[in-house]
Parts: structure tokens; C-alpha cells; sequence
């Protein structure tokens, strides 16, 4: 991640590793919130706002999988809206997509991310409801991945929740595995027909 430089990506300042074995990666200092702070906030967002914000979300991962490295944890959470300053003038919700901790360069012969979901303890890499169903499933990864999760944040930001939601995260898992989402239009709020149909696609 750390070769990553694209206007949307933070900018990683430097990483390495502690005498004690404790490893660390020092990034820019962003000041603003993120968007599942704005999102808890405001609750459902208009069209031009998830346009605008994901727009650069999908130029920053583009970047990132043109150099074959996956973020796998894409979610609100980790998407940062801030203030930037342009010859223009300021620009309001600048995106800065942040946390490629999860990140792993794409080794599959077929440019995918080979390996399971979980590591030797059991923890899983990702957040549940936003995974895809080959990461649930322990499949081979590739920049699709990233794009499906991409597409259940829209959907979050259209209607202010997930598409899947269970008692408990395996059951969330299992639902992007085995279940068709929810029509974004089935809750009852006004979406816009073309965001729909990125989200569907995604």
C-alpha cells in the first residue's frame, strides 16, 4: 500500500517494524469524519452526495488495483470525508480511503488474491457486512471484491443500512453468500434508478 499515490488514497509516511516486534505504519493526518459518522448522522444521503463521494472512492481503488493490490475492507468506515483547499476554492467531502492494513498484493496467476478469509486464530479479514461472497467463502480474491463491497456501501448510503442483517456476523455472511439483496426500492425511499443499477451491478 505504501506505493500507492492517488489524490483519494491516504498517503502512507512510513511503516516498519519495533525491537519488540510490534509493527506500526504512520499515515497523513486527515481532519474531518467518516462516512459511517456521517452516515449514523444524516442517515439516508441524497444522489449527488453518494455520487460525488463514491466517484473518488472508485478512482482511489482503480489506482490501487492497477498496481494489483486489493484493499479488502472497504466500508463506511473506512472512507474519510474531509475539507481540501483548490485554486477553486474549497472542496467539501474530499474523499481519502483509508486502512489498506488488509491490503495484499494480487499473486493468482489471474491477477486474483489467493488465501482464505480466516487467519490461523480464526479471526476474519474483513467486516462481515460488507464482504463479498468469495471472500465469506474463502475463494480467490480480485479487484471485484473490493467493487462488490463498494456496491453494499452505496447501498448503505441510499437507504442507511446493509443490505443483509442477522443475529449474528456468520449469519450476515451467509446471507451475501446464498441470498439475493433486497431491492434498494423495496424500503420505501426515493432512489435514483441509475444508482440502482450500479448497485445491482456491483
Amino acid at each position: 500500500a505504501s506505493r500507492l499515490e492517488h489524490p483519494n488514497t491516504v498517503r502512507i509516511l512510513d511503516f516498519g517494524e519495533e525491537p519488540d516486534g510490534l509493527l506500526y505504519i504512520a499515515m497523513e493526518y486527515l481532519e474531518g469524519e467518516d462516512l459511517q459518522a456521517r452516515i449514523a448522522d444524516q442517515g439516508p444521503m441524497t444522489t449527488q452526495s453518494v455520487a460525488w463521494i463514491m466517484s473518488q472512492t472508485f478512482s482511489a481503488l482503480a489506482a490501487a488495483h492497477a498496481h494489483d493490490v486489493i484493499h479488502r475492507d472497504m466500508k463506511p468506515g473506512n472512507i474519510m470525508l474531509v475539507r481540501r483547499d483548490s485554486e477553486d476554492g474549497p472542496i467539501a467531502d474530499f474523499v481519502k480511503v483509508c486502512d489498506f492494513g488488509l491490503a495484499k498484493i494480487a499473486d493468482g496467476p489471474d491477477g486474483s488474491l489467493t488465501g482464505t478469509p480466516l487467519t490461523a486464530q480464526g479471526a476474519v479479514f474483513g467486516t462481515p457486512a460488507y464482504m463479498s461472497p468469495e471472500q465469506a467463502r474463502g475463494d480467490p480474491l480480485d479487484a471485484r471484491s473490493d467493487i462488490y463491497s463498494c456496491g453494499v456501501v452505496m447501498y448503505k448510503m441510499m437507504v442507511g443500512h446493509t443490505p443483509f442483517r442477522a443475529e449474528s456476523p456468520t449469519g450476515v455472511l451467509l446471507g451475501h453468500i446464498h441470498e439475493a439483496p433486497p431491492k434498494l426500492t423495496s424500503w420505501g425511499l426515493p432512489v435514483h434508478p441509475e444508482l440502482c443499477r450500479v448497485v445491482e451491478r456491483a
